[in-house]
């Protein structure tokens, strides 16, 4: 069984299906910040964007006040600061770590990193096929900046948003 593990709306189900297109069935995505063994691939994705993707997912509006509202009680379990930094140490301890953006926008080179972590063949029309069709697609991609205005960017200051940034290689590139 390969597990593809992430915080909630970083992409696990786009994941998981790039690893169903090379081959591997055997696949179930996870939310989990500790626990997870055996072949086991974890997926990050720049935060402000998993954040706007979290308030479209529940239904909601993306407005102002509810992204500030979601950065202070994310999934009901903590800050949006705190959840993600939970995921922090799979950077490290994860047998394999990628990037959504990479794995949806490098023409197949981190398909291809997943086929060789867990020696498969790289099948080339893996990546042609991965966009839309898992559970979660909503049809077009989040893009934070659609939403951010200099109250989001302050609130985002006050609750982490910068220590999220950092740790997982992101950088700040609000113009306010």
């Amino acid at each position: 069984m390969i597990v593809c593990n992430g915080l909630p709306k970083t992409g696990t189900h786009a994941l998981m299906k790039a690893v169903q297109l090379l081959g591997r069935v055997d696949t179930e995505h996870a939310h989990s910040p500790t626990g997870v063994t055996g072949q086991h691939i974890h997926i990050c994705r720049e935060p402000r964007n998993v954040l706007v993707s979290w308030v479209r997912f529940i239904r909601s509006e993306v407005t102002q006040g509810f992204l500030i509202g979601a950065m202070q009680e994310y999934f009901e379990e903590g800050t949006f600061h705190d959840e993600y930094m939970a995921y922090s140490h799979w950077l490290n301890d994860a047998p394999l770590s990628v990037r959504f953006e990479e794995l949806i926008g490098d023409g197949g080179v981190t398909i291809q990193a997943v086929a060789d972590y867990l020696q498969v063949p790289y099948l080339s029309d893996a990546y042609d096929h991965l966009p839309g069709l898992t559970v979660t697609y909503t049809g077009q991609l989040s893009n934070w900046r659609d939403h951010w205005t200099p109250e989001v960017e302050s609130a985002w200051v006050t609750h982490g948003g910068p220590e999220i940034e950092s740790v997982y290689g992101y950088a700040n590139t609000y113009p306010g």
